[in-house]
């Protein structure tokens, strides 16, 4: 694959929760199908820092470094690949969200978002509506296996089925599905203690969230992705 863009997905949350797939069915093209894991559909958060954004032949730009974002999204599957369907994806960075929409056509939207990585591996996302509500409120930090604090446990089995995925699925504005590829080595990752204060990014979709059916933690990954094809 001739990469076109390069990124780190590091210090990320993955939060999930089940949800009927009538209907996520709706949201997705209608030559994708809905992946599902136990019989269910998933909705996911992903909280993470993006970090050394560039393009390819390109110079670092500084302000693309390290960023936060926040997505939200499902799992697919097309042509006998396995991949990502994005719902949202939201940053204070003003180059990912417009290159992200014209060249991936993903949607992207601004968010003011705050976050805080203290010394002992906790971090904060506060993450916040352009009319100034709260939308997200988590703080987390990598647990073992049999930590008291854990919320919520996530079997090996659904962390690789949601983990591993190496493509994402747009849809342009005339309705061309499309297929971004990307590469980048297996995601490593423990059990996550947290505490989820506020969550209104589910709410389009199911009722309010509750503790997510499944919860976990990486400490990230460098990624390289190519550009769109028609699959």
């Amino acid at each position: 694959m001739k990469w076109q863009v390069k990124m780190g997905w590091h210090n990320a949350l993955f939060l999930h929760w089940k949800i009927a797939p009538d209907v996520l069915r709706p949201l997705l093209p209608p030559t994708v199908e809905l992946d599902l894991f136990d019989d269910h559909a998933w909705l996911g958060i992903v909280a993470f820092e993006m970090h050394d954004v560039r393009r390819r032949w390109l110079p670092r730009v500084p302000g693309m470094l390290s960023f936060p974002e926040i997505n939200v999204r499902t799992y697919c599957r097309h042509g006998g690949i396995d991949g990502i369907f994005f719902l949202s994806l939201d940053t204070p960075e003003f180059f990912t969200r417009t290159f992200g929409k014209r060249h991936f056509h993903l949607p992207y939207r601004k968010r003011h978002i705050d976050y805080e990585i203290t010394g002992n591996s906790s971090t904060r996302y506060r993450s916040y509506h352009p009319d100034g509500k709260l939308e997200f409120d988590a703080c987390y930090e990598p647990a073992d296996d049999g930590a008291e604090e854990l919320t919520a446990f996530a079997p090996s089995d659904f962390i690789h089925w949601s983990s591993e995925r190496y493509a994402l699925f747009s849809q342009t504005r005339d309705g061309t599905l499309m297929r971004g590829d990307v590469e980048h080595p297996p995601w490593p990752t423990s059990q996550v203690a947290f505490e989820l204060a506020t969550n209104h990014l589910l709410t389009s979709y199911m009722g309010p969230a509750t503790t997510p059916d499944a919860a976990h933690y990486s400490t990230g990954v460098d990624t390289f992705a190519g550009g769109l094809v028609k699959p």
